[in-house]
């Protein structure tokens, strides 16, 4: 009513806020079923005139306090005209059209770029597949990369395959067990990161496959897999399966491309680098794309001259870092520059990270920036204790003393002594429960620290946000150059200020420090590292060779045979 006792009719609001309940809707409601998982999902659009966005706040919140909120005057329709200035893909398209390019980020209040990488075409697959009642199963080599995917299983733990491999290996899956009647059932397979993993394991599932499926297809084991479709994902650039100790011939002859399987894939190239494409790079297209090509060219080893697969690549001017003397100290305020004055704060780290080839370099690194981090501090202490069948060899058996083995560092196993604080970075060293993303690889921040456990957030994944619980755990290294094995009972953490290139992969980050105190050694590694930013100005490296003069060029290792039949 206005002031003279009119009724006033806002027909844009009437027409805004009405919408038809289907009868189906409106018994869902009356029974409280949840509505929200709708096909086709509606977004909400919100527009109003200029200042006349709605504002939500509490009861007890003052006006100003609500007034001066940074966000009080961002909604999501003024967001659609900042990105019609900020991407040139939004101003071709209508408000309606907005959500089937763009995802709205309440956290933030943007609009951003849909995600494309791999992902998108594997949840899209999976959509399409399981819209039809079928069934997919999604694995992937790694638990990081396995957690990208919709109910994702590491390849490992979905299909029983055996750590110790060889060309004769098989799945431990047995026939008329639950596990073999859904693989029998099953309609599609997408195995992401496929070149990482041993061929062995790829041909162990084919065996395995015409086993369960003869009495369901006669003709099975004359088909790959038994007749089953498997889209297999992933870079030949990147770092091949780790074959220790062996040959340049030994690690690409590992690959799947290099397996009697290969004949039966047909190849599909995904050429443009989404990891870059779908960050804002205020119109620099000429510089994006630049840092886009020279990664793959590090990738291809177009770079460097020679074509025997080591060759020494000069790196661009503006990612070159000069050491002046103390080279961890350059490398960590390049990359933490909030840790110059003392403040940790974990929005900062978490896409932030040092990289380097070599353990002792990564564990240098982490022991420098907990000096630097001011917090409360606490120091864990390990339980080793040597396996009984080796341990009661004669004379080694007094040799494997506790300080010996409380001395050994190998990858893959936690440090005897470690030492953590309240909001340090740390990465899972294992697999422990995949429903809440705590894979190899997760990454977490320390919230407390107590005599038994451990409670950490998880810092990135659909469980981002979530606080858990990590306890001690025995383990025994899988490194093959020990010549005796013992376990070491320790929290399965280690600080993540720096890791190792092989560990990065599967990480996204924004800002990367590489420190280069070595060279590359192995088929991927500097591609796999430069690789991991999303955007040209994120990438920092140092390469430390002589110290009395600067070194502008670095080695970089591809085995160009590897593409051979891609």
């Amino acid at each position: 009513m206005d002031e003279a006792g009119n009724e006033m009719v806002d027909e844009i609001n009437m027409y805004y806020d009405c919408r038809y309940i289907s009868a189906c809707e409106a018994a869902w409601r009356l029974f409280s079923f949840e509505v929200q998982y709708r096909t086709p999902p509606v977004e909400r659009l919100s527009f109003h005139l200029p200042d006349c966005q709605s504002v939500v706040f509490q009861d007890d919140d003052t006006i100003d306090h609500v007034m001066n909120r940074e966000t009080v005057g961002q909604s999501m329709f003024n967001a659609w005209f900042v990105a019609n200035q900020k991407f040139k893909e939004a101003s071709l398209l209508t408000y309606i059209e907005m959500p089937t390019k763009f995802v709205w980020k309440k956290d933030i209040r943007e609009w951003h770029p849909r995600k494309k990488g791999k992902t998108f075409l594997w949840r899209a697959l999976s959509a399409t597949i399981r819209c039809k009642c079928q069934i997919v199963l999604n694995v992937a080599s790694s638990g990081i990369a396995s957690l990208l995917l919709p109910g994702g299983r590491t390849a490992h733990s979905r299909f029983a395959i055996p750590i110790a491999i060889n060309e004769d290996l098989t799945c431990n899956i047995k026939q008329g067990s639950d596990l073999a009647e859904l693989l029998i059932k099953t309609s599609l397979i997408i195995w992401d990161e496929a070149p990482m993993m041993h061929k062995h394991c790829f041909e162990a599932l084919d065996r395995t496959m015409w086993d369960l499926l003869h009495f369901v297809d006669p003709c099975s084991e004359m088909k790959t897999f038994g007749g089953k479709t498997i889209v297999l994902g992933g870079d030949f650039r990147q770092i091949l399966p780790v074959v220790p100790k062996r040959t340049r011939q030994d690690i690409v002859s590992s690959a799947i491309n290099s397996s009697y399987l290969w004949d039966s894939c047909k190849v599909l190239r995904l050429t443009k680098n989404l990891r870059l494409s779908s960050v804002p790079n205020g119109g620099n297209r000429q510089a994006l794309q630049e840092f886009a090509d020279w990664i793959a060219n590090v990738g291809d080893g177009k770079l460097g001259g020679r074509n025997d697969g080591f060759a020494e690549v000069e790196i661009p001017k503006h990612m070159l870092l000069s050491s002046r003397g103390d080279d961890i100290k350059t490398i960590v305020h390049s990359t933490f520059p909030m840790f110059a004055n003392g403040n940790a704060n974990p929005e900062h780290l978490l896409a932030r990270a040092i990289l380097a080839p070599t353990l002792d370099m990564v564990n240098a690194v982490n022991d420098y920036m907990t000096e630097l981090h001011n917090a409360e501090s606490r120091s864990y202490y390990s339980s080793n204790a040597v396996c009984k069948a080796d341990g009661d060899n004669g004379i080694l058996g007094d040799v494997h003393t506790p300080e010996f083995l409380n001395s050994i560092r190998v990858s893959g196993l936690p440090n005897h002594t470690l030492t953590l604080k309240i909001g340090s970075p740390v990465m899972l060293m294992r697999n422990i429960d995949h429903s809440l993303s705590l894979c190899n690889g997760t990454r977490l921040i320390i919230t407390k620290l107590a005599d038994h456990v451990i409670e950490g957030e998880i810092l990135t994944g659909p469980n981002k946000g979530t606080k858990v619980m990590i306890p001690r755990m025995s383990m025994s290294p899988s490194d093959p150059r020990l010549p005796f094995k013992f376990q070491r009972r320790q929290f399965l953490l280690m600080l993540s200020y720096a890791m190792t290139i092989n560990k990065s992969q599967g990480q996204t980050l924004s800002h990367v420090g590489l420190i280069l105190k070595k060279s590359i050694f192995v088929h991927g590694q500097l591609y796999v590292a430069a690789s991991r930013v999303n955007n040209p100005d994120g990438l920092k490296i140092l390469i430390v060779k002589d110290p009395s003069s600067t070194t502008t060029s670095t080695t970089n290792v591809v085995y160009h045979e590897v593409f051979n039949n891609l």
